[in-house]
This record gives structure tokens, C-alpha cells and sequence, in this order.
């Protein structure tokens, strides 16, 4: 059954279990610029990283030309207590993120070994029958 591509406006047969499911697609498939349209989380991820690294680049350079005041140890103490704020949110948010990845495989594994499990309990039923 054909499908229309909500980001290209391809079209495309998908498979029996992915008929409105954009993300089951198979990236390969799909013309290079669909591909990386497809990618997007790691495009985000990548220009996150650019822009960090540049702005640490640019501060490593504009530093000797700060005035006395902002070279003070009160300002770094501030500067490395917001630094450990970012940091601390950021590692709560991946743990976080990771629990539930945990969670929703151990249901899913859960769901396929009940369905295999009443697979077997009619295999049998059928043989006793």
C-alpha cells in the first residue's frame, strides 16, 4: 500500500506493520536530502556541540582582554556554581531519560514474552485437540 512521505512527499510502499509510521522507514531508502532530514536529532546534537566548543574557543581568546573586576575569584566561584548547575540538571535529565528507555523496553520485552508464552499455551491446546 502506497504511502506518502510526510517530509519529502514521496511515495513508497511501506510494510504491513509500518502503513502511517514515518519513523519505521528504513533510512536507506529514502533520497539523500529525506536522509538527512530523517537525522535531525543528530544534526541538533551536532550544532549544540559547534556552538559550545566555538563559544569556549572565543572565551579562551577574549579572556586576557577582561577588565581586573571579572578576573576576580568571586566571579570564577560564580561562573564554576552555574557551570555545576548545568551540569547537575543536564545529568538529572539523562538519567531521567534513560530510566524511562529501561521502562518502555521492559514492557515491550514484557508484551512479546506473554504473547510467547499464550503462543505455546495454544500450540498445546491445539495438539490436545
Amino acid at each position: 500500500m502506497p504511502v506518502e512521505s510526510s517530509t519529502c512527499g514521496l511515495r513508497h510502499h511501506a510494510p504491513w506493520f509500518a502503513l502511517d509510521d514515518e519513523f519505521a522507514r528504513p533510512i536507506g531508502k529514502l533520497p539523500f536530502p529525506c536522509a538527512i532530514l530523517a537525522m535531525g536529532e543528530m544534526l541538533v546534537g551536532a550544532a549544540i556541540f559547534a556552538c559550545l566548543a566555538g563559544a569556549s574557543l572565543v572565551s579562551l581568546m577574549v579572556h586576557e582582554r577582561f577588565p581586573a573586576h571579572h578576573l576576580q575569584d568571586d566571579t570564577s566561584a560564580v561562573v564554576r556554581l552555574a557551570a555545576n548547575l548545568f551540569v547537575v540538571m543536564s545529568s538529572l535529565m539523562l538519567g531521567l531519560m534513560i530510566n524511562s528507555a529501561k521502562n518502555t523496553f521492559e514492557a515491550i520485552n514484557g508484551n512479546v514474552h506473554t504473547f510467547a508464552t499464550d503462543l505455546i499455551l495454544l500450540d498445546r491446546t491445539l495438539r490436545h485437540y
